[in-house]
């Protein structure tokens, strides 16, 4: 590391909410923690809530508070901002798609972009959330001095949006972690589908599929925030009189989900859209054979572990199912090309590609 990077800051409220950024953060920093004792980091939350996520000598983490969710854009863009110029730091990266824009130029500025959702699926969103992301993201990669993409696919959509951003981009993978091998002879009769229930995770011809399989015994488990996209799933449900067959879960604990990844015959991700998907790599770590899609970053984060379909066909997903099912081969293959290919994945290689990212600024 150069001896001249002293004062590094990062945007963490996002450990607040949860889901795949919580997973980076918590994992990424971590890591730095362990083989970077040199430099300072200012961690800067909204609230107490996460105080003590992180346990190194280095790291200070710091509460600017924020009580209301309409005054994040004040929150960024001002009270963080006066608070980085107040701890004087000299690299800011700000992890979840955007950066407070109006900071010194003697700030280095480095923006983790995860994916172009707010881009290509603005339905998914209220207005208040599309607004911000169309407006502060493009600042961001235009205003930082480097951009991480988190997959090629990533990297190909900033390039396509924002043509000039392509020479200060750099694919740094997230890292995945080997669970416990599970015995294939404690396998239940159920396919597991997890994350939040939106249109873009294709649930609508996952039962469509389910609905057309032969052995009518195979249920799912839609594990994952219930949005109000829900009801409309609900209604399907009802519609392909599959209600004894489909199991709506919502949030579950860790332990809970674990056990289901543990038990369940197969992982379904035939998601239209994913910057990373890190769903794919946790269910082959589980060894768990994996139907996912065949577009976006899916493919390149699966590798060979996996069954890759056409996520606008339900027939191509019933019959990757019906594979599965039947197919003890297919599923032994798939188990272990997915214990080889979350080997690609490390937290300890993020981690110092990241500083690589720092240093070289």
């Amino acid at each position: 590391m150069s001896k001249q990077i002293k004062k590094i800051g990062i945007d963490c409220r996002s450990i607040s909410i949860g889901g795949g950024v919580k997973t980076y953060l918590v994992n990424l920093f971590n890591e730095i923690g362990k083989i970077d004792e040199i430099n300072e980091y200012f961690i800067y939350y909204d609230s107490e809530i996460n105080l003590g996520t992180f346990k190194f000598n280095n790291f200070r983490e710091i509460v600017v508070k924020n009580k209301y969710k309409f005054l994040i854009p004040y929150w960024e863009q001002i009270k963080l901002r006066n608070r980085i110029i107040k701890d004087k730091i000299e690299i800011f990266h700000g992890p979840k798609n955007t950066i407070s824009l109006f900071l010194p130029k003697n700030v280095k500025k480095i923006v983790t972009v995860h994916d172009l959702t707010p881009f290509l699926f603005k339905h998914e969103m209220s207005y208040f959330d599309s607004s911000y992301w169309n407006f502060f993201i493009p600042l961001s990669v235009k205003l930082s001095d480097k951009v991480i993409a988190i997959s090629e696919a990533t990297k190909n959509d900033l390039i396509k949006f924002f043509p000039r951003s392509k020479d200060k981009i750099n694919i740094i993978y997230h890292g995945s972690e080997q669970n416990k091998i599970i015995n294939e002879g404690m396998r239940s009769q159920f396919f597991l589908v997890v994350g939040a229930i939106r249109p873009r995770k294709n649930i609508e011809r996952v039962l469509l599929a389910l609905s057309k399989l032969s052995d009518h015994n195979i249920k799912i488990y839609l594990i994952g925030k219930n949005l109000n996209y829900l009801k409309k799933i609900k209604s399907l449900i009802n519609k392909l009189n599959i209600e004894e067959r489909v199991v709506i879960r919502g949030y579950v604990s860790k332990n809970e989900l674990n056990l289901l990844y543990s038990k369940a015959i197969g992982y379904l991700y035939p998601s239209l859209y994913e910057g990373f998907g890190f769903p794919i790599l946790e269910a082959q770590s589980f060894c768990l054979p994996v139907i996912t899609s065949n577009i976006s970053s899916m493919p390149e984060i699966a590798g060979r572990g996996a069954l890759l379909v056409n996520p606008y066909s339900e027939d191509e997903i019933r019959i990757a199912m019906e594979k599965l099912i039947t197919d003890q081969l297919l599923r032994k293959t798939l188990i272990k090309l997915g214990l080889e290919n979350i080997k690609r994945f490390s937290w300890n290689k993020c981690a110092h590609e990241t500083l690589k990212i720092y240093e070289e600024l």
